[in-house]
């Protein structure tokens, strides 16, 4: 997928069981970490943090849902490799405190073997193991991320 004409083009992995949330990894390019080791809304399974708890339901299309918020994730990553700052989260959090909030480490040992290796990142120090929530202004302005 290619978020927009100036974005990189990224290989992903959507791993989807019944009734389950579903999984998104991105298999190529790698993903690049901060000098901290960390990145902005990822699990410490290196899948990508795109919707709150709740925003998919099953019956729900991935083309509709899953798709598009990966997209926008893409889009806000690449912003924040070149900005060091993550936008996706809306105006209300851009200060230190809420940008240090979105930012997980991940060990690419933790991920499973399918996608080991697609993220370039040291391991995490007694990391919790998801990030943060959004404000509910947040949510509502990035079509909700999960955290």
């Amino acid at each position: 997928m290619r978020p927009l004409d100036l974005c990189d083009t990224y290989l992903l992995r959507l791993e989807a069981e019944h009734a389950r949330v579903p999984s998104i990894y991105v298999m190529e390019p790698e993903l690049i970490a901060n000098e901290s080791g960390l990145l902005p809304h990822v699990y410490d399974t290196g899948s990508l943090c795109v919707s709150d708890l709740g925003d998919f339901r099953p019956g729900m299309l991935f083309v509709d849902t899953v798709l598009p918020w990966t997209l926008e994730w893409l889009i806000h990553y690449e912003q924040w490799r070149a900005t060091g700052t993550w936008y996706g989260d809306g105006p209300d959090r851009l200060d230190g405190d809420s940008q240090a909030d979105v930012l997980h480490p991940y060990s690419p040992e933790q991920a499973p073997s399918s996608v080991r290796g697609s993220v370039r990142l040291p391991a995490p120090i007694n990391a919790p193991s998801r990030p943060r929530r959004a404000s509910a202004t947040a949510r509502s302005t990035t079509n909700a991320r999960h955290r």
